[in-house]
């Protein structure tokens, strides 16, 4: 007789479901922490490429393509931008929390931290890469895992959608250095989007429909969508599982 040939358990993503109001929901997928190991990478690289392929449908929305310049500097970030510099054009950029005080340069406070502690950042810039929809999938392809990308699909034009967070953002912001960007970018993490109202979620949205970011405050990719994502999640192999903290396991 042969031997019973080996099972391999079937590959899941963890998604860790938000507490939002309706109708907006929100994911996050935990990561063992930034760059993401190889095995972790290719799970949420096939996920990540199967929703996309799902919040195109019926139509292609527009994208928009930044990276968190903060993060270039894990693993070989800054040499696949440089690389890849001349094909993405990257447009210089400010991203900005909503729900935090504006930005400001550091001051000498900041620096009067207990012995071994950082100020926090000065800035959070961001680049924007610029071109057709297949080079931006090709510098999300290139540059996810590292902790650097934000991924928003526009209701309208990407420039309407950088009108609006500028118009959102620009206003609080007093430094003068820091008034002098092109471009400003919403930056939302978990904390901003739980619990938040659905007509403050609207305005740091700026009308766009779903917003995906490499979070290396949550340690994890952020999902949130003014839309439902469940019957998209169940269209692609999701599983609602229940308990004090509900979650989703998504079959890739």
């Amino acid at each position: 007789m042969h031997a019973p040939a080996p099972t391999h358990p079937i590959p899941f993503l963890k998604l860790e479901t938000l507490a939002m109001a309706e109708p907006w929901e929100g994911f996050l997928a935990p990561l063992s922490g930034f760059p993401v190991p190889v095995p972790e990478l290719n799970l949420l690289r096939s996920f990540l490429q199967r929703l996309n392929s799902e919040l195109m449908q019926p139509r292609e929305s527009p994208v928009e393509v930044f990276l968190q310049f903060n993060q270039l500097h894990l693993g070989d970030g800054t040499a696949r931008l440089s690389n890849n510099a001349r094909l993405w054009k990257p447009q210089h950029g400010l991203g900005v929390w909503p729900d935090r005080p504006p930005p400001t340069l550091w001051t000498r406070e900041d620096f009067e931290s207990p012995p071994g502690g950082m100020p926090p950042p000065m800035m959070y810039r961001v680049f924007r890469i610029s071109g057709a929809r297949g080079v931006k999938d090709r510098a999300l392809d290139v540059m996810l895992g590292l902790g650097t990308v934000i991924e928003i699909l526009t209701v309208g034009p990407g420039d309407a959608f950088l009108a609006q967070a500028k118009k959102l953002l620009y206003p609080s912001i007093q430094e003068r250095a820091l008034r002098k960007f092109p471009l400003y970018v919403p930056l939302l993490e978990r904390m901003s989007v739980e619990g938040a109202p659905p007509e403050k979620l609207a305005d740091w949205f700026c009308g766009a429909s779903t917003y995906i970011r490499e979070s290396v405050e949550d340690k994890g990719v952020l999902i949130v969508s003014r839309e439902p994502l469940t019957p998209i999640l169940r269209k692609i192999g999701g599983r609602a599982e229940d308990g004090p903290e509900p979650y989703w396991n998504v079959a890739l």
